[in-house]
């Protein structure tokens, strides 16, 4: 399943994704069976975008004016979950393919380099006092790279420093982050403004409500992109050392 960037992505009425994207579980369940446990686009296909729904509301650091909604939203979003897997089964390899599945979502594209996203090239950076290692864990960490996340965090790489080929490394430490990159602020940001900007809390909040609107299919493309930037959100966040499959295997 790939959702193409698209401008004229058509606008669609499919009930049973509506009610996935709006965590509303009775309604999707009844609808779901109705339709004799039969879905448009594969069963496996909607478990994965629920399940990547679930990932974006399982966040603990939203708004808390948003706290309400999402913990309503979790806990009917996880009923789907657990309805789905009484469907089919789901194997072993799912989160390893999920992760390769959302690379393709990445907010930079592969041949996009330091110099474009850090203002200086890796030499250059390097020269301000820049350690090479935090230069490229920035680079994997904003283009999706999860293993070569790992591996640079494994050997110490620090995702929390600030980097700007506009100063020197001291400088930068004492600068507003609105005028550099750190890589934590800026996988976010990313989340944030998913959510945010491109509409995402509104099918939450809608469908708490019951409110009936309009799905845009473009939209899957903004949940997947929130998913595979919190997988990243995790496994830079303060314990290192957890990995995506045990933070799954744990929640």
């Amino acid at each position: 399943m790939v959702i193409e960037r698209n401008k004229e992505t058509p606008r669609t009425n499919n009930l049973l994704l509506l009610f996935v994207l709006q965590c509303r579980a009775d309604d999707f369940i009844q609808r779901f069976e109705e339709q004799n446990n039969r879905c448009f686009m594969g069963v496996y296909s909607i478990y994965q975008v629920a399940y990547c729904n679930y990932l974006i509301l399982s966040d603990e650091e939203w708004n808390p004016a948003f706290m309400t909604v999402v913990k309503s939203c979790r806990m009917e979003c996880k009923k789907i979950l657990d309805y789905l897997k009484t469907v089919i089964s789901i194997p072993d390899t799912f989160e390893a393919e999920l992760a390769v599945f959302l690379k393709k979502f990445s907010y930079y594209e592969d041949d996009e380099d330091l110099d474009m996203m850090l203002d200086g090239s890796l030499h250059e950076l390097v020269s301000l006092g820049y350690r090479e290692i935090d230069c490229k864990l920035y680079e994997a960490g904003m283009k999706l790279k999860y293993s070569e996340v790992k591996e640079l965090l494994r050997k110490g790489a620090n995702p929390r420093i600030n980097i700007s080929g506009d100063y020197t490394a001291s400088e930068a430490e004492n600068i507003k982050c609105e005028d550099v990159s750190c890589l934590t602020t800026d996988v976010h940001t990313v989340i944030c403004d998913t959510v945010d900007l491109d509409g995402i809390y509104s099918y939450w909040e809608k469908g708490i409500n019951r409110e009936e609107q309009t799905f845009i299919a473009e939209d899957l493309r903004s949940f997947f992109q929130a998913a595979a930037y919190q997988i990243m959100k995790i496994l830079i966040s303060n314990n290192t050392s957890q990995t995506f499959d045990t933070w799954i295997k744990t929640n």
